[in-house]
């Protein structure tokens, strides 16, 4: 068993919130919070708890876990000295029910139900990940497979660095156990369903810590602010660039990826056409040195703007800045709207494939189409 000195964790986040999906049996709530704080490595003790169920699985961990039922979860902190710890009817996600308006869902038997539960799963995931200073640490141990899985993709698609993941392992001849919610300090005997007396003090509980693949910088930040469903956030991040095609809509400055519109200004959609003609030739952007206008650079997006029919769109500005020569300042803060603007749109990893960035082997700066310029269409 592991000290009870904190982890990096609990000293940097001052909030942590343990989720867990939950059937019929709430013990693992109480079981992971035990073995998260007393049998991991890296202990992680939460400042609340969220459990996402149906509505007979929230009756039963209202009724055995809270402090207005049998509260066997105050009972656990009390025990082990834990900072205090309870479950709410607030701290219990319920989905809505597919078949009655207005009631919960209370149970998962159908496709729509599988659906509904994902939809809660991941907005809610979505939602306690916006804040930077709360970490999470997501327990898969309870409830359908379904929802383990669910949660468990939810956590790849959202998850921070600081975010964890685990699934609570128990003694065999416990887990069947409906009165054991975790291994007390002294001996308490439970009976089996065989007659069996079980002593609770001694039973293992361990923690298995999940790897997970962290998908969220291939999300589009708009749909990171956005309440949209499970399937929708996970297609955002299903862009082969190798087939993609992509649109320029010169007119009215959007850009069309698979079909997905991106609002540019026409500074940016000549500087993507031009990357893009560039590409067609096996060539890329290069960056004039610290401190050089590049004349002939600056020609050639005058060129560009003309032949894709944006020149009346560019300000007087613009259009100067471009006939006197451009520097790597100017570029490099045309370059970073872009960026942003695809980021929004299509997500980070996305746009990092698709508008890359290197350098030479003088050190000059480079950055290239990512994408097949074949496929580039012009409205």
């Amino acid at each position: 068993m592991c000290t009870y000195e904190l982890s990096d964790k609990n000293t940097i986040f001052p909030e942590r919130i343990l989720v867990v999906s939950c059937g019929l049996n709430p013990q693992v709530v109480t079981e992971s919070i035990y073995a998260l704080a007393l049998t991991s490595d890296a202990p992680f003790h939460p400042t609340s708890v969220k459990v996402i169920t149906t509505s007979k699985g929230k009756d039963k961990v209202l009724t055995k876990l809270s402090s207005l039922g049998e509260g066997w979860l105050p009972r656990l902190c009390e025990e082990y000295q834990l900072s205090h710890l309870d479950v709410l009817e607030e701290d219990v996600v319920v989905p809505q029910s597919v078949e009655n308006v207005g009631d919960v869902l209370d149970d998962i038997r159908s496709s729509e139900d599988n659906i509904v539960m994902a939809d809660a799963i991941s907005s809610f995931l979505r939602e306690l990940t916006r804040r930077e200073d709360v970490a999470l640490h997501v327990s898969i141990a309870g409830g359908r497979k379904t929802m383990g899985y669910l949660l468990g993709y939810s956590l790849s698609l959202f998850g921070r660095v600081q975010d964890s993941l685990s699934h609570v392992l128990v003694s065999p001849e416990y887990e069947s156990l409906e009165e054991f919610y975790y291994p007390t300090k002294r001996p308490l005997l439970l009976k089996a369903k065989d007659g069996q007396m079980m002593d609770a003090s001694r039973a293992k509980v361990d923690l298995a810590i999940l790897p997970f693949v962290r998908l969220r910088s291939a999300i589009p930040k708009q749909l990171l602010d956005d309440s949209v469903s499970f399937s929708e956030t996970v297609s955002s991040i299903l862009i082969d660039l190798r087939h993609s095609s992509v649109q320029i809509d010169t007119k009215n400055a959007n850009l069309y990826l698979n079909g997905r519109q991106i609002s540019l200004t026409s500074t940016q959609v000549l500087l993507f056409s031009y990357l893009a003609k560039k590409a067609m030739t096996g060539d890329q952007l290069k960056f004039p040195a610290k401190n050089r206008y590049d004349v002939e650079l600056g020609q050639e997006l005058l060129y560009e703007a003309e032949k894709i029919g944006v020149t009346f769109a560019l300000r007087t500005e613009t259009l100067k800045r471009l006939s006197e020569g451009v520097d790597s300042s100017y570029l490099h803060i045309v370059l970073s709207r872009l960026r942003k603007s695809l980021i929004e749109a299509v997500g980070e990893d996305v746009t990092q494939r698709l508008i890359r960035e290197s350098k030479s082997g003088v050190g000059m700066k480079c950055v290239e189409y990512g994408a097949d310029p074949d496929r580039v269409v012009y409205l």
